[in-house]
């Protein structure tokens, strides 16, 4: 009884390397896809507004790219693409709110649509 329980104990000490290589191997080997998403944001008085709103999503990490794809009006697209195992929807949502305006920097007057 003793002898099998060493030997038991043994091949598990020899196998387990084994497995935990090839279960690291099957997370490590799994690509993070870059997503795009497209923001409407209220809030935007003049073009300079802009600038600021990309400026400040850019700082995030996991921030790929960041551009208004329209002109500055009462709702002003943005494209964003990020990779989503470093950042999230909602964060990204709040870097823009977070912004500060550009007529009064200690304002915070961006806001993000709802997506539906």
């Amino acid at each position: 009884m003793k002898s099998s329980y060493i030997k038991f104990l043994i091949l598990s000490i020899c196998i387990s390397p084994i497995f935990h290589q090839t279960a690291i191997a099957q997370v490590t080997s799994t690509p993070v896809k870059d997503t795009t998403i497209t923001l409407k944001v209220a809030g935007i008085t003049c073009s300079g507004d802009l600038p600021i709103i990309v400026k400040r999503v850019k700082e995030e990490k996991g921030i790929v790219d960041c551009s208004a794809t329209s002109k500055a009006a009462a709702v002003t697209i943005f494209q964003v693409k990020y990779t989503p195992a470093i950042i999230t929807y909602d964060q990204i949502v709040k870097a823009v709110q977070d912004a500060p305006g550009c007529d009064y920097p200690n304002e915070r007057p961006y806001k993000v649509r709802k997506k539906h």
